[in-house]
């Protein structure tokens, strides 16, 4: 029977704190009168406050929960509950014949993703390639009219000095952002907004990052003029970064990539109400980092189905890119096992070496994945920082909360490191001192 998930994974799974409290308080034998386990599930029957038990039920391969309690919350404590009690004492689930309700479960799950893949594929093949080509050509056109008007913006705010920023109220850059949206490029809204909080920071040498993304803004406006004439790969990152992003549908008609893919960490950020969610694999044969993108608006909650520390079987599609990172899951996932440590860059110069082997090829990366090995953990001159073997330094992000858990779990050894590296500084997201750590296990609330 499998067992690949610890106390901690099952923990980063939870809605919120009181689903965590009460699924601790369910991982109790005496609360389920019958419990079930085989290679590809697990059930269990908990007595709630009426006659029947609920009926709870786990598919390995997802993994993916059900339960026949009443709560709106996913998963809900009964689930957290079987997970823990199987995670401490897999020896109760002596059944493995699975009954009626969980058989049915399954095979229903199975002839779904079955008829999605049959959908996905008509949808392909229906789709009209001229009256795509004419809805791509209109978008187009109002994407350069808002660059055009965009560059005009640019150069009025150098010409006028950076200074004069800090001056500007919100709606001078949210009335900059909506211009940018009309014009059906959302991504660039993103940037001005960006720059807005930057100059509000007022921290140390800000005009230095809002340069830094105006340039970023200037090379996509250069790109576009000459877009006929780069390579379809950039082209794509183009795209991207402006946000007019292909469909789900045509990405899954790609290539796949199959491997046992190492969950190294999750990552979350908000802009208004706008929550992103980022997954980062590595594939074990393949050696390459890939990216699960989901979002999910206002209180949605975002599915965890990947669970950092946990390995998995599966066959993922790479997004079209000049440096391709984010990609999709084309096949369903089956959990392998848990691990324990992980591959790394051997030093500092070697991460930045890749980083800008990365740059050479998307200009536009917004965050950059790397695994490091062989780190020590240190506070300096009020930060945290991390040491290679070469005595290089890393700066740590402010942002990170968890710097002497960090330095605790070190112990004063080198210990290897994951993380995303985004505006000169790395945010730790997992660890491993020979067992693996999640970092980045956000409030309740975030979730």
């Amino acid at each position: 029977m499998k067992t690949y998930l610890s106390n901690e994974q099952i923990m980063a799974l939870s809605p919120d704190a009181a689903s965590a409290k009460a699924g601790k308080g369910l991982a109790n034998k005496n609360k389920w009168p019958s419990l079930g386990a085989n290679e590809s599930a697990l059930w269990g029957e908990c007595q709630g406050s009426g006659k029947k038990p609920y009926q709870t039920r786990v598919d390995f391969n997802g993994p993916a929960y059900k339960c026949t309690c009443p709560s709106r919350k996913f998963p809900c404590k009964h689930t957290l509950g079987l997970l823990l009690l199987y995670a401490g004492e897999p020896q109760l689930f002596t059944s493995s014949e699975a009954p009626d309700w969980v058989s049915e479960w399954l095979a229903s799950r199975e002839k779904h993703q079955q008829k999605q893949h049959i959908r996905t594929e008509k949808k392909a093949e229906r789709s009209d390639p001229k009256a795509k080509a004419g809805r791509e050509l209109q978008r187009r056109e109002r994407i350069c009219k808002g660059l055009n008007d965009l560059n005009l913006w640019l150069c009025d705010r150098v010409r006028q000095g950076l200074s004069e920023l800090e001056n500007k109220p919100e709606s001078y850059w949210e009335e900059a952002a909506a211009r940018l949206t009309d014009a059906q490029a959302p991504g660039l809204a993103a940037f001005i907004r960006s720059m807005s909080a930057i100059v509000y920071r007022r921290q140390k040498n800000w005009y230095e990052d809002v340069l830094a993304v105006m340039g970023k803004l200037k090379l996509i406006i250069e790109g576009f003029s000459r877009f006929d004439s780069l390579p379809e790969p950039l082209r794509s990152d183009l795209r991207t970064v402006v946000g007019w992003h292909i469909e789900k549908d045509e990405v899954l008609l790609g290539s796949a990539q199959r491997d046992i893919w190492d969950i190294l960490g999750i990552s979350l950020s908000e802009s208004d109400k706008l929550r992103e969610q980022r997954i980062w694999l590595k594939g074990r044969n393949c050696g390459r980092f890939a990216m699960i993108l989901n979002f999910a608006f206002g209180t949605q909650p975002l599915e965890i189905r990947l669970i950092p520390g946990a390995a998995a079987d599966a066959e993922l599609v790479y997004y079209p890119s000049a440096f391709p990172l984010r990609a999709l899951i084309k096949s369903d996932i089956g959990n392998i096992g848990q691990i324990s440590d992980f591959c790394g860059f051997a030093d500092f110069e070697t991460a930045f070496s890749a980083f800008s082997e990365a740059l050479a090829g998307n200009p536009w990366i917004a965050r950059f994945p790397m695994a490091i090995e062989n780190v020590r953990i240190c506070f300096k001159e009020d930060r945290f920082i991390m040491r290679d073997m070469e005595n290089r330094e890393l700066p740590i992000s402010r942002y990170f909360q968890r710097g002497w858990e960090l330095v605790a779990i070190a112990g004063g050894h080198p210990i290897s490191v994951f993380g995303e590296w985004e505006n000169n500084s790395f945010f730790p997201l997992s660890c491993s001192n020979g067992i693996f750590h999640n970092l980045y296990l956000p409030e309740r609330g975030e979730l």
